[in-house]
């Protein structure tokens, strides 16, 4: 009984590190319309063992030559009753200069916290396909309430294999 108990108790200890995994998973369904024009959703779902987080994001697309324009309204599927539908909607402009540097204008509304973000993003692809992309931006956060405007500045390295 003694041997039993102690075999359960190692295979417990051995699974325990399973048991706290983490992990993310999303989903993408994009429609073309037209050469230039794309619609889709984009559902995104995080768990670990101590929290849960699901969203749901609707996109369009719009590419002209080197312009492209792309607008979103993100949501967080589990959030209270009066917080429903409180998302952030954004429209970014992208232009790319050639075919290895682009700039990028990112400008979002938090309904949720009544804030609006503004950013501003520089990309250097050093390849003609997407495997590698380096990114640098500046942002600021105003909100309409006292809370203090906040600032920020980002780096970013993206591979692709």
């Amino acid at each position: 009984m003694k041997k039993l108990l102690l075999i359960h108790l190692i295979i417990l200890l051995i699974q325990a590190p399973v048991l706290a995994d983490t992990g993310s998973n999303s989903f993408t369904k994009e429609i073309n319309f037209k050469d230039n024009m794309s619609f889709g959703a984009t559902y995104d779902n995080k768990y670990s063992p101590e929290t849960l987080s699901q969203s749901g994001t609707i996109f369009t697309k719009y590419k002209k030559n080197r312009l492209t324009l792309n607008t979103s309204y993100k949501n967080s599927e589990l959030t209270a009753f009066g917080q429903q539908f409180r998302g952030i909607f954004s429209f970014s402009p992208e232009y790319r200069i050639n075919d290895k540097l682009s700039f990028q204008g990112v400008y979002s509304r938090n309904i949720a916290d009544r804030s609006n973000k503004n950013e501003v993003i520089f990309t250097l692809r050093p390849f003609k396909d997407d495997r590698m992309d380096f990114n640098v931006g500046a942002g600021q956060v105003y909100y309409e309430d006292a809370t203090p405007m906040r600032s920020q500045f980002n780096f970013s390295t993206r591979f692709k294999f």
